[in-house]
C-alpha cells in the first residue's frame, strides 16, 4: 500500500492541479443546488456552512461559535460525512447500502471537494477494507496528499488527520467526555496559530455540542419550508446563542498568531501517528 501510494503521489504532482480543478468544477452543479435550498432562509448563512461547506461570512456569528469552542460544528468535516455514513447504515435496506459510498461521494462533491472531507470518505472506504482505525487513518491523509500534493499545506487536513488520531486510543470507560478532552488536546498545538487553547471552555462545547448541532440541523431542515422560520423556534434558538454568548465570554482573548502552524502540520501528525504506533505495540505485547 505505502508503495502505490508515493507512486501515485508521483504521477498526480504534475496533474494535481488540474485534477483539484476538475474536481472542484464537477462540485459546482451540487453546491449550487445545496445554496439554493436555503436561498432566502432567516439562518442562510449558519445553514449553508453546515451542509454546503460555505464560509461563515458574519463576525458576529463567527465569533459567536469561535469563542464558545463550536465553529467545527459549521466547518464541513469530516464529522459530517461519519454522520450521514452511520444513517445510511440505518436507512438503506441491505441491499442498497452498495450506494452509500455514491451518496457520500456525491456530500464530498456538494461540500466543494474539501480537504478533510475527502479524507473522511476515503477513511470509510478503507473501512469496508476491515482496516483498524489507525491503519485508515494515515491511509486517507496519504491518499490525500497522493491526489492533491498541494494538501500538504492544509491545516483544515491536518487538523481532521489528528483529530481522528485523537480517536484511536480507547480511554477508560470510552466516555465522550474523555475522548472530546483527547481530541482537544491533540489538536491543540495546530490551534495555536488561531489562539491559545482554553481546555475549560473546550471541555464544557463537548457537552454542548450535541445540542448546538440538533438545533442548527433542525432549524435548517424546518426554513427549507418555511425560509422565515417560526417565531418560537427562533425565540428558543435566540436564548441559546445568548446561553453561548455567556460561555464564550470564558474564552480567553483570541488574537490569530503568525506561527506558519500550515507549514509544520504534517510533521506534527506524523510524529503523532509513530507516537500512537509505539503506544499501540507495547500495549500489544503486554
Amino acid at each position: 500500500m505505502p508503495i502505490l501510494i508515493c507512486l501515485l503521489s508521483f504521477i498526480a504532482i504534475p496533474y494535481s492541479i488540474h485534477l483539484l480543478d476538475f474536481f472542484s468544477a464537477q462540485s459546482l452543479p451540487l453546491h449550487n443546488f445545496c445554496l439554493q435550498a436555503f436561498d432566502g432562509s432567516a439562518h442562510y448563512l449558519s445553514s449553508s456552512a453546515l451542509f454546503c461547506g460555505e464560509k461563515v461570512t458574519d463576525p458576529q456569528e463567527k465569533a459567536l461559535l469561535v469563542n464558545a469552542g463550536l465553529y467545527h460544528l459549521v466547518v464541513i468535516a469530516g464529522f459530517h460525512l461519519n454522520l450521514i455514513e452511520r444513517i445510511l447504515n440505518q436507512a438503506l435496506p441491505p441491499k442498497l447500502k452498495l450506494l452509500s459510498p455514491l451518496l457520500l461521494f456525491g456530500f464530498c462533491l456538494m461540500s466543494s471537494w474539501q480537504a478533510p472531507v475527502v479524507r473522511a470518505f476515503l477513511s470509510s472506504l478503507s473501512a469496508k477494507f476491515g482496516h483498524p482505525p489507525r491503519v485508515r487513518a494515515v491511509e486517507a491523509w496519504l491518499f490525500c496528499i497522493a491526489l492533491h500534493p498541494q494538501w500538504i499545506h492544509s491545516l483544515s487536513l491536518h487538523l481532521s488527520v489528528a483529530a481522528s488520531l485523537a480517536l484511536v486510543p480507547r480511554p477508560p470507560g470510552n466516555s465522550s467526555w474523555t475522548r472530546g478532552f483527547l481530541v482537544s488536546s491533540l489538536t491543540g498545538p495546530l490551534l495555536i496559530g488561531w489562539a491559545p487553547v482554553n481546555f475549560a471552555v473546550s471541555a464544557v462545547a463537548v457537552l454542548l455540542m450535541p445540542m448546538t448541532l440538533l438545533l442548527l440541523a433542525l432549524t435548517a431542515f424546518f426554513e427549507i419550508s418555511n425560509p422565515d422560520g417560526w417565531a418560537f423556534w427562533n425565540f428558543g434558538l435566540s436564548l441559546w446563542n445568548r446561553f453561548l454568548r455567556e460561555v464564550g465570554a470564558w474564552q480567553w482573548p483570541l488574537e490569530k498568531l503568525n506561527l506558519h502552524t500550515s507549514q509544520w502540520a504534517w510533521a506534527y501528525c506524523l510524529i503523532l501517528f509513530i507516537a500512537l504506533q509505539v503506544v499501540e505495540t507495547k500495549r500489544a505485547r503486554r
